[in-house]
């Protein structure tokens, strides 16, 4: 297993135990499950940043840019 589909298994099964912040999430992976000290930060480091996303507006609803008229060229 990688660490995208551990950090997805995870998140689904203990959603509440992850937060924003990655060293909270480097704690609560090491007491949910056993992992190489490497493999358990890449898996924070997954996790905190699906929950940042969460927490952002999506695409979508962005408003639009408004750009300025050019000038003309000479």
């Amino acid at each position: 297993m990688n660490a995208n589909s551990i950090a997805a298994e995870l998140l689904s099964l203990h959603p509440d135990s992850f937060f924003t912040d990655f060293k909270n999430n480097k704690d609560a992976i090491s007491k949910l499950i056993v992992l190489s000290p490497y493999l358990r930060n890449q898996v924070a480091g997954r996790i905190t940043r699906i929950k940042k996303r969460e927490g952002q507006k999506p695409f979508s609803k962005r408003e639009p840019r408004v750009e300025e008229p050019r000038r003309p060229r000479r």
